[in-house]
């Protein structure tokens, strides 16, 4: 029998037993990630994108995975996940096409500007000037009697900057630098092992917790105290959560397995909506211990 590539779960690892229980009663909470480009973008930029990022990896594959995200986690079923619009990541590097075309459409968004122009005529007067003639027209000199246009072209460019930034938010090098606990790690890691699968709130979502204007991107460049913005950020974030029921569950994983006993009598105190007590009672018994994992599978 061949070994499976990937599961039909999808894992949320966490640092903490208490991150494991605060999932288990509140959902899981979006944060901004921060994830570095320089392996794909010309500027090298480092983004914050909000995300909850899940793993689709065999068991028996998670020991490299617990030493970079922490021994806790939250396995979920992939029909959760689809229901829940959990998304594979796109891997990609610096000689693909690709990213040639993130690159190119990145570092001219503003040349969208004149799509409008080229390609509609604009009459002025009794003079009909085609989208040729307006070709080298200068965007900021547009009259006032175009000023509509100007604003048409206006509304264009946000909805594409939207668009684009909804891309990015799910495009992952296939190798790079890994941030966590504040740093990056010494060695790059090969991101295309994690077989990852994102949640990203919408815009919507994200204005509805006073974040506006960004795109649900955070450009962290240069920025000494990014870590602390990206802290005062998540607390509005944080009110965004992803919520499971005892039913979607198919895993949860601790660190040691002295630590199951507690978990089980925790698990009592959650008022789950709804739920009867037998799929309590299942629940308690996918707990299992990294250190099981480790050794038997």
């Amino acid at each position: 029998m061949s070994e499976n590539l990937s599961a039909n779960t999808l894992f949320h690892f966490t640092p903490t037993l208490t991150n494991l229980k605060n999932m288990m009663s509140k959902g899981i909470k979006i944060g901004y990630s921060v994830e570095s480009y320089e392996a794909l973008l010309n500027g090298g930029e480092e983004i914050g994108i909000p995300m909850i990022c899940f793993c689709d990896i065999p068991l028996s594959r998670v020991k490299e995975h617990v030493s970079k995200y922490g021994g806790y986690a939250i396995g979920l079923t992939k029909e959760w996940g689809i229901q829940n619009k959990l998304t594979p990541v796109i891997y990609t590097h610096k000689n693909s096409p690709a990213t040639e075309l993130l690159n190119e459409v990145s570092s001219n968004i503003d040349s969208f500007i004149n799509i409008h122009d080229k390609y509609k005529p604009i009459r002025s007067g009794n003079i009909v000037r085609s989208g040729i003639d307006l070709l080298f027209d200068k965007y900021n000199k547009l009259s006032d009697l175009e000023y509509d246009h100007k604003k048409e072209i206006n509304n264009l460019i946000e909805e594409l900057k939207s668009k684009i930034s909804t891309i990015f938010k799910y495009v992952k090098p296939y190798k790079g630098k890994c941030f966590r606990n504040g740093e990056y790690l010494p060695d790059e890691v090969e991101f295309y092992n994690e077989k990852e699968w994102r949640f990203v709130p919408t815009n919507k979502q994200l204005e509805d917790v006073g974040l506006k204007d960004i795109y649900g991107l955070l450009y962290l460049n240069n920025e000494p105290d990014s870590v602390k913005i990206k802290r005062a950020i998540n607390i509005r974030t944080g009110k965004l959560r992803l919520i499971f029921k005892p039913f979607d569950v198919r895993f949860i994983i601790v660190n040691k397995e002295d630590e199951i006993p507690s978990l089980i009598e925790y698990i009592d105190t959650i008022a789950f909506d709804k739920t009867s007590n037998k799929a309590i009672q299942i629940l308690k018994t996918k707990i299992i211990s990294l250190k099981q994992i480790i050794e038997d599978l």
